[in-house]
């Protein structure tokens, strides 16, 4: 899919400029929440992401209320950035450079972009919105409600006479998905006819038509994609049918765009999860594509690096160890294959002890810490931005804190298993470091202390004595009486 310079390439170089991106009352957009006071999750670590001019993927989370403003750097004169849409809707933007743009929501929490440019360029913004046959169930799009596999549990059972509880057919999940294919081709056709028409009335650039008609080409990949898995009665021969409706569409030249790499993800992730040919798991699987002469450079190496993200969350130490070196001999990328495997918690030092830091990005080893602290008690809670129960007990914590502000109690958080990213906003919105202190682990898997302390499960907390002894290995939560006695006895011992 080679496109001039002129009309469609992510890699044409400019002088470097901002974009600027105003985020007004921002909603929640990572979270879907139902009725039933449930909700849904989605899977991408951001709100908000693009790929930065060092190929980097960014995340960024704006904030909830009044105005809040991302700005990116770049050397290309348009730059694609990621929004989430009520978890399950992933809606792609493609900003002209040195532009602001105020970012909106209507009623149903949707983006509405507005350039100080031109409004031209805001109408090319808002494309998508135009499209009639744009919502389906619960106000998502319909291909995002067609690769949701939740409603397809449930739809398959219901047809295959399984009994479904009343609770569940009664819920969110229970979607007529044979209506929503119809309602997702009707979608494609509508998309592909404005696009057509707007082009032919030169409401919308060439440089926009190219974008869109590459968006049409992905949104049918997935559309083929999630029919041919979901709709199919016998599947043969499934990862060739889904390496041929994708080989077309990789090219190096859309390596810049965060919407290229999701589908390179939804790519892997469906072929690590197909038995056939030998690819049976993301290992197989990198094995597979780190021969294969056939994917394109930058393409294969991206791919490389979601598996070895992959490997290195799901599979151990050892494998992660073995697939960054093999990742090192297949791209020659040595400070990406360290950043990976680093950014799982899998240091290459300092295994002896707990690595960690601080929000200045200061390392420091827990013994150290420990030691520093002697002549105080000290309160450890292991904790991580993703674990509902942990952050649920912060308001005690703070509470707990204030009570023995002044005395010989040191407070210590420290995020076990988390991302970086995440843990800087977490530790912000539960204040953390108002009389405590607060780090982020960076050896949360490899740590051999962390093996000793049997920390398994959290929220987990340790108290330590005034002279850097374990006091107590399970020591109870912020909340209730006991804390504060066990507590109180240290501090006379």
């Amino acid at each position: 899919m080679p496109f001039a310079c002129k009309q469609f390439n992510s890699t044409c170089v400019i002088k470097p400029q901002n974009i600027v991106l105003i985020f007004e009352n921002m909603p929640v957009q990572s979270r879907w929440y139902h009725g039933d006071g449930s909700y849904t999750r989605s899977p991408y670590l951001g709100e908000i992401s693009y790929v930065d001019t060092n190929n980097l993927v960014q995340y960024y989370q704006p904030l909830r209320i009044g105005l809040d403003t991302l700005s990116i750097a770049t050397n290309r004169p348009y730059v694609e950035f990621a929004h989430l849409h009520k978890a399950l809707d992933v809606l792609y933007f493609y900003v002209s450079a040195n532009d602001t743009v105020l970012i909106s929501y209507d009623e149903s929490m949707y983006p509405i972009l507005q350039s100080k440019k031109s409004q031209t360029l805001s109408d090319q913004y808002n494309f998508n919105k135009r499209i009639k046959n744009r919502l389906s169930y619960h106000g998502h799009e319909p291909l995002s409600v067609m690769g949701f596999s939740g409603y397809w549990r449930v739809y398959k059972g219901v047809k295959q006479g399984i009994k479904i509880p009343e609770s569940i057919l009664s819920s969110y999940l229970n979607v007529p998905m044979d209506s929503v294919v119809q309602q997702a081709v009707a979608y494609l056709e509508e998309y592909e006819r404005l696009l057509t028409l707007e082009h032919a009335k030169q409401k919308i650039s060439k440089e926009y038509h190219g974008y869109y008609s590459y968006q049409y080409t992905r949104k049918k990949i997935n559309y083929n994609l999630n029919f041919f898995i979901n709709m199919m009665d016998t599947l043969s021969n499934e990862s060739i049918y889904i390496k041929e409706i994708h080989s077309p569409f990789f090219h190096d030249d859309l390596c810049n765009f965060v919407s290229y790499r999701h589908q390179i993800e939804k790519y892997l992730t469906t072929l690590a999860l197909i038995k056939t040919d030998g690819v049976s798991d993301y290992k197989s699987l990198f094995d597979s594509i780190c021969k294969d002469l056939m994917i394109p450079v930058k393409t294969r190496d991206i791919m490389l690096e979601v598996l070895l993200d992959r490997i290195a969350t799901l599979f151990s130490v050892e494998d992660a160890e073995h697939y960054k070196n093999l990742y090192i001999q297949c791209t020659g990328d040595t400070l990406r294959a360290k950043k990976i495997v680093l950014g799982k918690g899998i240091s290459e030092t300092m295994n002896n002890d707990i690595e960690l830091k601080d929000t200045f990005s200061r390392v420091a080893g827990f013994n150290s810490l420990i030691e520093s602290h002697q002549g105080n008690v000290i309160y450890v809670d292991f904790w991580a931005s993703w674990c509902a129960p942990c952050r649920s007990a912060f308001p005690e914590a703070i509470k707990l804190r204030r009570e023995y502000e002044g005395k010989d109690v040191v407070f210590l958080y420290l995020a076990l298993n988390d991302r970086e990213d995440q843990w800087r906003i977490a530790n912000m919105e539960g204040n953390l470091e108002i009389n405590g202190h607060s780090y982020f682990i960076i050896n949360s898997r490899s740590s051999k202390a962390i093996q000793e302390l049997k920390i398994e499960s959290i929220p987990r907390y340790i108290i330590y004595d005034k002279f850097g002894k374990i006091a107590h290995l399970r020591a109870p939560g912020p909340q209730g009486k006991e804390i504060r006695e066990q507590l109180d006895k240290l501090l006379k011992e």
